[in-house]
């Protein structure tokens, strides 16, 4: 369940199209996450050219991710209620 993304509402993309897509990416994920081991978690960041504004391990830096994301999503459904855009649910099929 989640909110309809505009694209969908303006027939850019099918719904099905938009969950198909979702799933493919979802599988190359786990796909890629099953081919790890757990001790890769406890390992330091990979050296870059700037530092990771919260994390020094690589579990850190995925924790960091979802959380980070959850909040734009957040922020993205509160700029869209105050410039008068409704929430429209998806229905669960």
């Amino acid at each position: 369940m989640g909110t309809l993304h505009r694209s969908v509402e303006k027939n850019i993309i099918s719904t099905f199209e938009l969950i198909e897509q979702f799933d493919t990416v979802h599988e190359i994920c786990i796909d890629n996450l099953a081919q790890l081991d757990d001790d890769i978690l406890e390992q330091e960041l990979e050296p870059i050219p700037f530092k990771h504004p919260v994390a020094n391990t690589k579990y850190e830096a995925l924790s960091w991710c979802f959380k980070y994301e959850m909040w734009h999503s957040a922020e993205m459904e509160a700029i869209k209620l105050s410039l008068g855009h409704p929430i429209i649910w998806m229905k669960d099929n």
